[in-house]
């Protein structure tokens, strides 16, 4: 193993020890502060990936209803689901 592969297992071998030791997750404020904000922009990236999942799910229907309209000529129950 190299060297700085040694120091980074040692530096998350402590961080495991202090969390076993002092029951608390993260050491101080500005830590939790900033595993907080980048809880929220997970969260918020994840929301915006199922939005526009949902987008081109209803692009791909109204495509397809589009098409038919083309192809079948006018009908209130297609123009309804527009």
């Amino acid at each position: 193993m190299g060297s700085t592969e040694g120091q980074n297992a040692s530096v998350m071998l402590a961080a495991a020890n202090w969390r076993v030791r002092n029951n608390a997750s993260l050491p101080s404020k500005p830590c939790r502060a900033t595993a907080n904000l980048a809880g929220k922009a997970f969260s918020a990236s994840g929301q915006a990936a199922s939005a526009l999942h949902v987008m081109a799910i209803l692009q791909v229907y109204q495509a397809k209803l589009l098409k038919s309209l083309d192809e079948d000529g006018p009908d209130p129950e297609v123009f309804k689901e527009l």
